[in-house]
């Protein structure tokens, strides 16, 4: 993918993580295009922010990652740290967030200016199996049969069990939530390490 940084790339970025499981997102931002920090949102979890610093006017991914080899690698703060679902990051620095996967579903973390979302500064994550996931409730919405005034109760139709496709780009999405997202390299970076991190259990102890 190193060809991304010169052409337009379009591929589907999914982080794939397992029920339960503690992750550790380190989001950069390498400052190089313009002055401006990324607010970035998780949908379906809240995360702590465990670190965020603003290194110089410009970093990389490779300095980041020097940084945290170094001694005790980036500092983190695992007592009582702020709640979020959404953070900035700021330009020529780094954010770091530590949720517990404990909602399995998709989950799209993204940049908050509608602009970089349309050019990829996104990925999915996606949290267990199939099997990991709550039965559908009963008559829930589907393409085609979603209520046409506000609050009303939905009646079975025939496409209930047989609803109508839902399109994606140039394909149909199947019920393995296949979704394709554009993906362009712009001044943001994000490199996810997945595995138990030394004190989130006890993260999760100080905070009750």
């Amino acid at each position: 993918m190193t060809h991304c940084a010169t052409e337009y790339c379009v591929c589907t970025q999914v982080l794939t993580v397992e029920l339960g499981e503690t992750v550790e997102i380190v989001l950069i931002d390498e400052g190089l295009i313009f002055d401006a920090s990324h607010p970035f949102h998780l949908h379906g979890y809240s995360f702590y922010v465990v670190g965020q610093e603003k290194l110089s006017s410009s970093t990389s991914l490779q300095e980041v990652m020097e940084l945290d080899k170094l001694g005790e690698g980036l500092p983190r703060n695992l007592d009582h740290p702020p709640l979020k679902d959404t953070v900035i990051v700021p330009d020529g620095g780094y954010t770091i967030i530590q949720f517990v996967a404990d909602n399995p579903g998709w989950w799209f973390l993204h940049c908050h200016l509608e602009f970089h979302v349309a050019t990829g500064m996104s990925i999915l994550i996606h949290v267990g199996t199939n099997e990991d996931l709550p039965p559908v409730p009963e008559n829930f919405p589907r393409c085609g049969n979603w209520p046409s005034s506000f609050n009303q109760p939905i009646q079975p139709t025939d496409d209930t069990e047989q609803p109508m496709p839902c399109t994606g780009r140039g394909s149909t999405l199947h019920p393995n939530n296949s979704i394709t997202i554009f993906s362009l390299s712009l001044a943001i970076l994000l490199f996810c390490f997945i595995h138990s991190i030394p004190g989130a259990a006890g993260l999760s102890e100080k905070l009750e």
